[in-house]
């Protein structure tokens, strides 16, 4: 669990492990250079096509296009694409083309995406795609100016941890991540200010086998035209949300937070809903959701949620900056889990201690220092 803001975004020590187990136990690394230095590839995909099992293509700085740098099939091998410096200095720029990568239809997969920025993925590729039950890791990676950052479908497993979906629209929903009947896992992301004209601002979610696993993220300032302003869950999707914190989330129709239209609805733990906009925090069509040890509060339209397993509590969760969008926690936050207002003795949300007791003059992070950690 993160604590005290989100550095967890951080990619030159990510990468020096990265190079440091090649030096152990990999094969190989494999170096893209557009500068055309002696030993390099000049494109991700050659690089891609020459690695074997275990070896590590490492990327240089630089802004990557064109049809050598997209639609590369993740061989059925164990193999690490990284970024040598980060997302602040990669770009791979899709131009609403194809996905930079997509993950097929093996079993048995640990390659790693990491480091990187995406752009300009469209509605039907995504930046990332995963086309079968490949479970890729997506680590550290940033996602921007996107119709649909990452696309999940025919029973994805992806595995995406430690990124960031910021300022991307789509026009029918799910700007940062769209599920179609696929099991990914999303963990320890940031979304922050993601629109849909449809429903599902950041994650658009639909079909029986739609199971996605989401824990340890934050949402916030997310916003849709129909439903769910930072989740949409239709046909039958089943996700599970854990310890996530929604802020400032809108939707024109209904569910500022969260929407949920499918018979078997979703099951939320641990878990903060406040401040986001209406007309209600939480929207239930024919759903029936649980909710469990959560804490709602100064939402529009009321604090109250649907479903029927309803385990939380009305109260502010106290974080260190609200309006700056520091969502830490002050030091008397009954999300703390040695909170005496804490009835689960559990934490509740994405993030721990930030600061301390709201009343005191400790000053907490500002929400500004926090984006500087991650802006694209």
């Amino acid at each position: 669990m993160r604590t005290g803001g989100v550095g967890f975004l951080v990619t030159v020590g990510a990468v020096v492990l990265v190079m440091g187990t090649a030096q152990t136990g990999f094969a190989g690394v494999l170096r893209v250079d557009q500068s055309g230095d002696p030993g390099t590839y000049a494109s991700i995909r050659d690089a891609v096509q020459m690695a074997a099992d275990g070896d590590t293509v490492l990327v240089a700085p630089g802004t990557y296009t064109g049809p050598d740098n997209r639609n590369i099939r993740i061989p059925d091998l164990d193999i690490n694409i990284v970024s040598a410096a980060g997302p602040e200095s990669t770009v791979i720029d899709v131009e609403w083309t194809q996905a930079a990568f997509r993950a097929l239809d093996y079993q048995h997969n640990d390659s790693m995406i990491r480091g990187f920025t995406f752009k300009n993925g469209s509605s039907t590729w995504g930046a990332v795609k995963g086309d079968g039950p490949m479970s890729v890791r997506v680590v550290d990676c940033w996602f921007s100016e996107c119709e649909t950052g990452i696309l999940c479908e025919q029973n994805s497993n992806l595995r995406i941890r430690d990124c960031l979906f910021s300022n991307n629209h789509s026009s029918i929903g799910g700007s940062a991540i769209r599920i179609d009947s696929s099991q990914p896992e999303i963990t320890d992301c940031v979304f922050r200010e993601n629109s849909s004209d449809g429903s599902g601002g950041a994650i658009d979610c639909w079909g029986a086998m739609c199971k996605p696993q989401i824990q340890g993220c934050l949402f916030v300032d997310n916003t849709a035209g129909g439903f769910g302003g930072a989740i949409c869950g239709k046909e039958f999707s089943r996700p599970t949300i854990t310890n996530c914190t929604f802020v400032g989330n809108s939707a024109a129709e209904s569910g500022g937070a969260l929407y949920f239209e499918a018979l078997y609805g979703a099951v939320l733990e641990n878990c903060i809903i406040a401040f986001n906009g209406g007309p209600n925090p939480f929207g239930c069509g024919t759903s029936d959701p649980q909710i469990w040890r959560s804490l709602l509060f100064g939402n529009a339209g009321a604090d109250t949620v649907c479903g029927s397993v309803l385990q939380y509590v009305v109260t502010d969760p106290r974080f260190c900056g609200v309006t700056a969008r520091d969502v830490t926690l002050c030091a008397d936050s009954p999300a703390l889990p040695d909170s005496p207002e804490n009835p689960w003795g559990e934490l509740i949300g994405c993030f721990d201690l930030g600061c301390g007791p709201c009343g005191s003059a400790v000053e907490g992070a500002s929400w500004g220092g926090i984006k500087a950690l991650f802006r694209p």
